[in-house]
């Protein structure tokens, strides 16, 4: 037993042992978070003294958007907001710059551990469920989601489940079956939870999959397999409106949330309504008003500047816009959301090159959610990004898609 106990604790397993802990901090502190963060950085550092520097493409581009939120810092070069958001983005040449250093064995092992996190992340939720599930009725009916971990962010953390079904698809040391029946669980839950931007980034992964799988070699004995997992797929999407409960009121208040809108302060008291006026208000201050390229720090105040022109004695408390070009655009100017857009549409384009269905899989799943939220504006939705991308890009960069998808050419 202790010899186990100073095996985990060696310095040889120190990055299972960070990425433990920084897992602990994404669920329960942003505290923890941000030093597991400090400890990487210091463990890359020692990486370079002892093996040299990497140059490749994943810690290169993990780089540049560090230059490019630059751009929204030299309107008020000393002021902290700035410089708070470039840290956060650090999180980005941080996991790349990792993920390259690490051994497949060990990414094989942070998606277990993924994978444990987002069971006990379930449990918790469905637990809250049955206690009070006619409370929780309701509350859906009110747009509202299941408590979750990660500060109660259902959003980021229905991210995290999608993101952990892709890379389960990676799990090689499990037989298919296995990686199969994990992901049924993990989007069922997903389902029930009735996170509708966790829907979206599911189904944007599952169509990548299916693609990738479909425009490789295959026997018709596969083609047909394949076919009835689409099948099986589109059961799942019917079957979960039918049994749950949460599925139906999430849809029933979407339609509601949409009919009602009327673009007055009487929208923000929904979900969808209230975005929208947010993100028109920052449209027409940025085109009309031209309130483009005002730094990271003065995105808060226009915005809350032109939320009071229009709807006086209205008090908002939404510090940005519900969109991330809109967020790019009003902090760094045109130049900057347009140089953002090629940082993060990168990894696609490079994924379709070298046929490797994750980094496209996730680089749309998070554009998707972008479109209505902020989504690379905060610590949880850049962890995600960053991490969950780091994982696949690099084990499919270590393997060939196929292999990493099913194993073994025949056995899928």
């Amino acid at each position: 037993m202790m010899n186990r106990l100073r095996l985990f604790f060696s310095f040889h397993n120190l990055p299972n042992l960070l990425f433990i802990i920084m897992l602990v901090g994404l669920f329960f502190s942003r505290a923890i978070l941000s030093l597991s963060q400090v400890a990487w950085a210091i463990w890359i550092c020692i990486g370079i003294f002892k093996n040299g520097r990497l140059t490749n493409a994943l810690p290169t581009w993990s780089g540049w958007v560090m230059v490019i939120g630059l751009l929204g810092c030299w309107q008020a070069p000393f002021t902290w907001s700035h410089f708070d958001y470039l840290l956060t983005l650090l999180m980005y040449p941080i996991a790349f710059h990792v993920c390259s250093r690490v051994s497949y064995q060990t990414l094989q092992k942070w998606i277990v551990y993924c994978g444990i996190a987002a069971g006990v992340g379930i449990v918790y939720a469905l637990v809250q469920y049955i206690q009070t599930s006619a409370q929780w009725q309701q509350a859906y009916g009110l747009g509202k989601s299941l408590p979750t971990f990660m500060d109660t962010d259902h959003v980021r953390f229905g991210l995290f489940l999608s993101g952990t079904a892709m890379l389960v698809l990676l799990l090689t040391k499990f037989s298919i079956r296995t990686r199969i029946l994990i992901c049924f669980l993990l989007v069922a839950s997903i389902a029930f939870m009735a996170v509708r931007t966790a829907w979206v980034s599911t189904t944007i992964i599952a169509i990548c999959f299916l693609v990738s799988l479909s425009l490789s070699k295959r026997k018709p004995k596969q083609l047909l397999k394949l076919g009835l997992l689409c099948i099986t797929l589109l059961a799942m999407a019917v079957a979960a409106y039918q049994l749950f409960p949460t599925v139906q009121q999430k849809w029933a208040y979407t339609q509601y949330d949409w009919q009602q809108y009327t673009g007055d302060t009487s929208n923000m008291r929904y979900s969808d309504g209230a975005r929208r006026i947010i993100n028109t208000l920052a449209y027409k201050e940025i085109t009309e008003k031209g309130a483009a390229n005002k730094g990271w720090a003065g995105i808060a105040p226009t915005l809350q500047q032109s939320f009071e022109q229009a709807f006086p004695n209205t008090p908002v408390t939404f510090q940005w816009p519900f969109n991330q070009w809109l967020f790019w655009w009003m902090g760094a100017g045109l130049l900057g959301m347009l140089l953002f857009t090629c940082w993060l549409f990168y990894p696609l384009l490079r994924g379709i090159q070298k046929k490797q269905w994750t980094p496209v899989a996730w680089t749309l799943a998070i554009a998707t959610s972008c479109l209505v939220e902020s989504t690379l504006s905060l610590q949880y939705g850049v962890w995600l990004h960053a991490w969950i991308g780091a994982i696949a890009w690099k084990l499919q960069d270590l393997s060939t898609a196929y292999h990493t998808i099913t194993g073994s050419p025949d056995n899928f």
